[in-house]
């Protein structure tokens, strides 16, 4: 699903390469975004390798200096209703709790929800500490018409592009530089929005699924 993960596969593998094609996820085409709202968005699991420690410490730095501003958390350790918190989440509410009146914790989300909340923000971020296979959640936020702070590890390099700011270092300072620089700089912050709904076509459903079509015509034939 990306050639970060191509590179991987192909490692130590003696033959013909070009035989491995990357087939990139897809996604369905989503409304046109409302309005956005004042919104900082995290989805994902709360693990240390999806980076949401470092942005509970970012938005502990950068939220007081913007009382106007929200952070909204969504997810849990696991994907599912009524999972217990684990140590890491616990942690991640510490470190929350200086600007727990600007912080939305709402757990877990089917699937429309969180697309709704994805909407709504004007901002996501994609903390991501290892190498993702692809990052889904960057396409997401960017088909949303969010302005994306992106790592740039594994596949998320290849998803967000230069339609993202990118997080060469993962760290809440790094982080908090990103969401300072596209809360004060609105029109940096629209040319992100209208740069990541432009990347995003890309990975329209349509053409993904004729790209597929094409390598397997190839191989059949």
């Amino acid at each position: 699903v990306s050639e970060s993960i191509r590179e991987r596969f192909l490692e130590g593998v003696r033959g013909d390469g070009s035989k491995v094609h990357v087939i990139y996820n897809g996604l369905h085409q989503l409304p046109p975004p409302p309005s956005k709202k004042r919104h900082i968005l995290f989805v994902g699991r709360f693990q240390p390798e999806k980076g949401a420690l470092d942005i509970a410490r970012a938005l502990e730095m950068v939220l007081p200096e913007f009382p106007d501003w929200k952070g909204i958390f969504i997810g849990a350790a696991r994907h599912a209703p009524n999972a217990k918190i684990n140590d890491y989440e616990k942690e991640v509410m510490a470190a929350l709790r200086p600007v727990e009146k600007q912080i939305e914790m709402r757990g877990y989300c089917t699937h429309d929800q969180t697309m709704q909340a994805t909407l709504e923000a004007a901002i996501a971020v994609v903390p991501s500490q290892w190498n993702e296979a692809f990052g889904r959640t960057g396409l997401e936020a960017m088909a949303c018409g969010c302005a994306t702070i992106s790592s740039v590890r594994g596949g998320l390099k290849e998803v967000v592009g230069d339609a993202a700011y990118p997080l060469n270092e993962v760290s809440p300072e790094t982080i908090a530089a990103g969401l300072r620089r596209l809360i004060t700089d609105a029109q940096e912050r629209e040319r992100l929005q209208l740069a990541g709904l432009k990347r995003a076509q890309f990975f329209d459903i349509q053409r993904v699924t004729k790209m597929l079509d094409e390598v397997r015509r190839q191989l059949l034939a």
